[in-house]
């Protein structure tokens, strides 16, 4: 495995309880990769990247025993707060009543349609939910397998109206500024969705598919699977994937850090092992990357011709869009009203960059 980040300690610690003997290589030294808990002044230990928790599947909490190597997790209430040049800090509660009555001191009309399509966007996510614990379809009517497949993802969808589907298209293409322009008039309840969905794309707002954002956070996660679930980790994030990595050793799993890999010995079209930067080749029957794909491919080795298939490394643009900062709200500088008594200590401070100025002509939603 090349990179000890969350996924590849999970994927690890399951082929190690399925009997496999794994080797996990990490460049730095500490495993956790975006999710990881680190000092940044004399005794103020942070989540440096990832910071909450979502959807972390119940499953894997359990499979793997995290919580008897010391995974603790408290809800997030508010889920977020977000403060205005103005001075007024908007807090998103999670009970919806709750939230109703905050977004009703910006706009009532907003708060009315918040409850309305907060319905209709947690019955389309149940649909959804089923798919993040199957393999992907191979949709192929030319096979029985690819019939099967077929078959499988209609029965998820058994009972959807005609309506919902047009609704859940408009979501999975189209953009996140169309919805909101469609269905919102306040520009603070806009910011609201903007500071809760667009962190993680690499697009503004009115770019296709950026809707999907408001699915997403509604997709179930935690201990108790629980729709919409985010979480306080006690100890930081690096708590989880410490946890990880402690369930992945008492299964056999070999971690080693401070192990970068140069590149991955590719020979006729297969994966044979990998070639660490001080030259130390390690042969396996299967390499699994858990980097990112433009720097996976980047390291395959150059004695092995592509796959005509294979992605271009040089042609996956890496552009971000959005700037979010996530303070310790027990810093003397953060304004008393920016703090809550149950937010845990964190407060995110968001702001969307310039829409584009190209909209697409006409709304889908």
């Amino acid at each position: 495995m090349v990179g000890a980040g969350h996924n590849g300690l999970t994927a690890a610690s399951y082929l190690a309880r399925a009997g496999l003997s794994v080797l996990v290589l990490e460049r730095r030294d500490i495993v956790g990769g975006c999710c990881v808990t680190e000092e940044i002044a004399p005794g103020c230990r942070v989540s440096t990247t990832s910071y909450i928790a979502s959807m972390l599947r119940p499953e894997v909490i359990s499979d793997l025993r995290l919580r008897d190597h010391g995974l603790r997790m408290v809800p997030c209430d508010p889920a977020i707060q977000v403060p205005f040049p103005d001075g007024h800090v908007v807090p998103w509660w999670t009970d919806r009543e709750r939230a109703k009555a905050e977004f009703k001191k910006i706009s009532s009309k907003d708060a009315d349609t918040f409850v309305q399509v907060d319905d209709r966007l947690r019955k389309l996510a149940r649909y959804l939910q089923p798919f993040f614990m199957e393999p992907p379809p191979e949709i192929d009517t030319k096979s029985v397998r690819g019939w099967t497949d077929l078959l499988r993802v209609g029965k998820k969808f058994r009972g959807i109206s005609s309506d919902e589907i047009s609704q859940l298209i408009s979501f999975l293409t189209g953009s996140l500024g169309e919805f909101l322009d469609h269905n919102y008039e306040s520009e603070k309840i806009k910011t609201m969705f903007l500071a809760n969905n667009v962190y993680g794309k690499h697009g503004g707002p009115y770019q296709p598919g950026t809707a999907i954002g408001l699915l997403f956070h509604l997709l179930s996660g935690g201990e108790h699977e629980l729709q919409g679930f985010s979480g306080h980790v006690m100890g930081g994030m690096g708590a989880i994937t410490q946890a990880l990595a402690e369930s992945g050793r008492k299964l056999g799993v070999e971690i080693h850090t401070s192990s970068p890999v140069a590149h991955i010995d590719v020979r006729d079209g297969r994966a044979r092992g990998v070639v660490l930067e001080d030259g130390t080749e390690i042969r396996a029957r299967v390499v699994l990357s858990n980097a990112d794909p433009k720097r996976t491919f980047s390291k395959r080795s150059r004695a092995s011709p592509a796959h005509p298939r294979t992605p271009r490394p040089s042609n996956a643009p890496f552009t971000p869009w959005f700037l979010r900062s996530n303070l310790p709200s027990a810093a003397t500088t953060l304004p008393n009203s920016a703090r809550s008594p149950r937010s845990c200590g964190w407060i995110a401070w968001s702001r969307p960059t310039p829409m584009p100025l190209s909209r697409p002509p006409a709304s889908t939603f």
